[in-house]
């Protein structure tokens, strides 16, 4: 796993962890593992047991730590669902090399591109002011190859183009909400304060409350009377070309299909060696056999490292 921790100001491993959702502790017991990000992202979906004796709490709330040692022990970054070890040596979709960690899109091939091709879009696709506005994940851009269902999920991810582009981020998502909303942002010199048209008599003869500028609702220029003289153009902007080649190398799932044999594994215990079927995503493996506990990703006994670092693929 991967966490952005504020902290740091950066990206760091992270370590899986969880507790009771009730009184916070963390003697607690789940009845099963995490299969997937939805586990451990949406509330009161593992069930178990606390076991605090003054606490009959049933459900475990999960969180991230950063790898990193830290002063702060409440100390609690965000984890980065999109981004994994480059365990498959997947392509990246931009430059073609094989970098670790990467970027795997949610879209159906599960496009894969390194962090700094991935920092560079997003710089690129921000100046250009072509994020994408979506009432589920907010501001937020899809795979380059413009793949359905793409749309990274958590903003935080935009976290990793650096403090000064994500701080432009911030406001220009807060711009884009409010023109969604019907308001008119101030042409004025370092201003674009949000204006709400309707709040004035006249909807076309507008005052910024802010830097006290007066402009045409119309044509955004000074106020003027009489028909706007002035067009509003939108800058153009180029496509960022995908190479059709490139793309079918770079997909993540691909591997997943072609590593559908290697599904079952046998059993770590020398004394049993059974094979063992992998069924969901969690990692924690039991032995139908022996009942030998092994971790399906490190092929040895399960361990709480385990638990905190790859719970789940």
């Amino acid at each position: 796993y991967y966490v952005y921790c504020k902290d740091c100001r950066g990206l760091n491993p992270g370590k899986l962890r969880f507790n009771c959702s009730t009184c916070k502790e963390g003697a607690f017991i789940t009845d099963r593992g995490p299969d997937s990000w939805y586990d451990i992202t949406v509330p009161n979906r593992i069930s178990g047991n606390c076991q605090n004796q003054t606490c009959d709490g049933k459900m475990a709330e999960f969180y991230f730590k950063c790898g990193e040692s830290h002063n702060d022990i409440y100390c609690k970054p965000v984890g980065l669902r999109h981004i994994r070890p480059n365990s498959r040596q997947i392509d990246c979709i931009a430059c073609g090399e094989k970098q670790s960690p990467v970027l795997v899109y949610p879209c159906p091939d599960g496009h894969v591109t390194c962090l700094d091709c991935f920092t560079r879009y997003c710089e690129v696709m921000l100046n250009e002011r072509r994020f994408i506005h979506n009432d589920d994940y907010g501001y937020t851009l899809p795979c380059p190859a413009k793949c359905e269902g793409s749309l990274i999920q958590e903003n935080h991810h935009f976290c990793l183009m650096g403090e000064e582009l994500y701080n432009k981020y911030k406001e220009f998502a807060a711009e884009e909400y409010a023109l969604r909303t019907g308001a008119i942002l101030c042409p004025g010199p370092d201003c674009g304060n949000a204006i709400y048209p309707e709040s004035f008599h006249d909807q076309r003869k507008l005052r910024c409350a802010d830097c006290e500028y007066n402009f045409c609702a119309d044509c955004r220029g000074a106020v003027h009377e009489g028909d706007c003289n002035v067009q509003l153009l939108l800058p153009p902007h180029q496509d960022n070309p995908v190479d059709e080649e490139r793309a079918q190398r770079a997909r993540w799932e691909k591997q997943s299909l072609q590593i559908i044999s290697k599904t079952t594994k046998l059993c770590p215990n020398k004394e049993c060696r059974s094979p063992t079927e992998k069924d969901g995503g969690c990692s924690h493996m039991s032995c139908s056999r022996c009942g030998f506990s092994w971790c399906w990703i490190c092929e040895t006994e399960w361990t709480t490292s385990c638990q905190g670092d790859h719970w789940f693929d």
